[in-house]
């Protein structure tokens, strides 16, 4: 029995039981455990580039009229024959002149302006009556045209329209003649006289009918 006694092993000491969790000092309740570090933010992403501006919207045109602004058809009810306060400008083409008639005077004073001599001397029936000054060639006549478009420039004038008048007409609107456009021809024949409006002056062209056409026979401005 001692020797069987001997032979049994020891026992091994039990594990020492887990310290119990630490208390406060006051005697408070225990302390949480620490809470989880969250994972870092990502970066901000970068700004995106700033998108324009939008364009105001149009402002809606107003449908008076600016103050002081004259109307478009301030004109419209002028009285023929004006169109400002210092100019007189005479109207276009009378129905009182025949349209042939209207046709060369026009491209009369057309050829004038632009300084072309050719037109101003086909259109001439001989004697011609330049102002004061009686021509009885076609070559004495040019080169009165030429001397008299050089000293007057008249390139630097404004066409504004003519008017058709018969004799009678034009010695009521404006009188007789003066003295020295006294030999003009205004009698003889079927004769009219076109009043041009050259930059606010006075122009007057005499036709007479010449078989089918109208021939300018005196001029003056």
């Amino acid at each position: 029995m001692g020797a069987m006694a001997l032979a049994q092993p020891e026992p091994q000491p039990a594990p020492a039981p887990a310290p119990p969790p630490a208390q406060p000092a006051d005697g408070g309740p225990a302390a949480a455990p620490p809470a989880p570090v969250p994972p870092p933010a990502p970066p901000p992403a970068p700004p995106s580039p700033a998108s324009p501006a939008p364009p105001p919207p149009a402002k809606a045109a107003s449908s008076k009229a600016d103050a002081g602004a004259p109307p478009a058809d301030a004109g419209a009810g002028a009285p023929p024959g004006r169109t400002d306060a210092g100019s007189a400008a005479l109207p276009l083409p009378q129905s009182s002149g025949p349209a042939a008639l209207n046709e060369r005077a026009r491209a009369f004073f057309t050829a004038l302006l632009a300084g072309e001599p050719g037109t101003l001397v086909s259109q001439a029936e001989l004697p011609f009556y330049l102002e004061d000054k009686r021509l009885t060639s076609m070559e004495q006549l040019k080169a009165e045209w030429l001397n008299q478009l050089r000293s007057k420039r008249t390139d630097l004038l404004a066409f504004k329209g003519f008017e058709v008048l018969t004799p009678a007409e034009m010695e009521q609107r404006f009188g007789k003649p003066p003295a020295r456009l006294a030999t003009w021809p205004i009698s003889q024949g079927k004769t009219y006289l076109v009043v041009a409006n050259l930059s606010g002056r006075a122009a007057v062209a005499l036709y007479h009918e010449v078989g089918t056409e109208w021939r300018i026979v005196a001029y003056h401005d």
